[in-house]
């Protein structure tokens, strides 16, 4: 399909606390494989995240999740994706589209991959934190700023944070691997494990920002950091202009509403 705007298809979470973590292709049935193409952009590794562009399924829409915090608008405009764009082009990897050529022949489509897994920290969560904390006044985030996160937006947050010379907390679950508390520590944020469900956690988060006052940075219910998302669909339309449909692996519903809105 050429000439319209892609379809946008969400692909349901297989478990997660919130984030945008793994999917399950619904490949098996109810699918249409036609002349359309694939995208896959990849988050992280081993678990495929990110937007996959091509498959075309039977069931469509958004999820929407209860406000943790209330933000100045409920979603991105066109417009903040694109000053989103300019924003962060200095700072982020623009990540390209690879053919997936041995995936086509059982598939029936064209195939092309976005690997997210290339930029600075590993995910695309790093485009909507440096988004988020670029935009914010200066005086907002000069105490520090704060979030809560399984992983991947506490290391995107630290690195903001790292950039701009502030105070990054990041308040996650004991159960984060390993490997990210160790390297949103190495990018220099303060990390507090925390045994707790994610409304303890971010209940925690708020009395810690009230008694500090830090900027809170919510990981996907901020139209800033969906905006910051929404900039890996700027990008996919440049390079592949005619794609028919954007597959989407949903967490917290930030990675969507962004593309989606590109």
């Amino acid at each position: 399909m050429s000439g319209g705007r892609p379809q946008v298809t969400p692909v349901p979470p297989v478990s997660g606390n919130g984030g945008s973590g793994g999917i399950s292709l619904p490949i098996a049935q109810n699918t249409v494989l036609r002349n359309t193409y694939w995208l896959l952009a990849l988050s992280m590794l081993p678990t495929i995240a990110g937007a996959f562009i091509g498959m075309q399924t039977n069931f469509a829409g958004f999820f929407r999740t209860a406000p943790v915090m209330t933000p100045l608008l409920e979603h991105p405009t066109l417009r903040d994706i694109h000053q989103a764009r300019e924003r962060l082009k200095p700072h982020i990897r623009r990540t390209p589209l690879l053919r997936a050529e041995k995936m086509e022949a059982s598939l029936g489509c064209e195939v092309y991959l976005k690997p997210e897994t290339l930029q600075i920290t590993g995910a695309f969560k790093i485009r909507g934190a440096l988004n988020k904390a670029l935009s914010l006044p200066r005086e907002a985030i000069a105490n520090g700023i704060i979030a809560t996160s399984s992983g991947n937006h506490a290391q995107g947050l630290a690195y903001a944070a790292r950039m701009l010379g502030v105070k990054a907390l990041l308040v996650v679950p004991v159960t984060t691997p390993k490997i990210k508390v160790e390297n949103t520590r190495a990018l220099g944020a303060e990390v507090i494990l925390f045994d707790g469900d994610t409304a303890a956690r971010w209940k925690r988060v708020y009395e810690i920002a009230a008694a500090n006052q830090y900027a809170v940075v919510h990981a996907f219910e901020d139209p800033m950091v969906m905006a910051g998302q929404g900039t890996i669909g700027c990008e996919i339309l440049e390079d592949l202009a005619d794609v028919d449909t954007v597959i989407i692996p949903i967490g917290g519903g930030g990675l969507i509403s962004g593309i989606a809105t590109a």
